[in-house]
C-alpha cells in the first residue's frame, strides 16, 4: 500500500509517458498526439532532467507555459 509519502515520487516523465500510452490504448489518437507533444516540449525545457512530481510548483509550470517554442 502506497502512503502520501511515497505517492510523491514518482518520475513526471514516467507519469506523462504513462497517460501517453493509456490514450493511444483507448484509441484516443488526437489526445495521444497533444499528450505526446507537451511530453517532447516539457522534456526539451527540463533539459532530459526528470523531477519527481512532489516537486512540481506552480512557478516551474507558469515557467514552463511562457517559454518560447
Amino acid at each position: 500500500m502506497k502512503t502520501n509519502k511515497t505517492a510523491g515520487k514518482i518520475p513526471f516523465f514516467q507519469l506523462l509517458e504513462s497517460g501517453v500510452w493509456h490514450f493511444k490504448d483507448t484509441g484516443k489518437e488526437k489526445t495521444t498526439g497533444n499528450h505526446s507533444c507537451a511530453m517532447k516540449h516539457f522534456t526539451r525545457f527540463r533539459n532530459k532532467e526528470d523531477i519527481d512530481t512532489a516537486e512540481l510548483t506552480v512557478n516551474l509550470m507558469k515557467n514552463f507555459s511562457a517559454q518560447d517554442t
